[in-house]
């Protein structure tokens, strides 16, 4: 298993094409993890509906980059 972090903000549409990407072409090979942050309630709607389009995904909503991303990586 392939541990995989993938950093997001405000892109939760890009996002979407990848994660479709990534999961019809990886053979079950990534684990993925995901920290994204929003900056309107709009965007984190869009997080939102993506969390419950992949809920077999690590998601992980950014309150410190640093903390969230060494706390990620181990």
């Amino acid at each position: 298993m392939i541990s995989t972090i993938i950093f997001s903000k405000n892109r939760a549409c890009q996002l979407d094409f990848l994660l479709t990407s990534l999961i019809e072409n990886n053979s079950g090979i990534f684990d993925i993890n995901i920290l994204y942050d929003h900056s309107s309630d709009e965007f984190k709607a869009g997080y939102e509906m993506l969390i419950k389009k992949y809920p077999f995904l690590n998601w992980k909503e950014e309150s410190n980059f640093q903390e969230d991303t060494i706390n990620l990586v181990k």
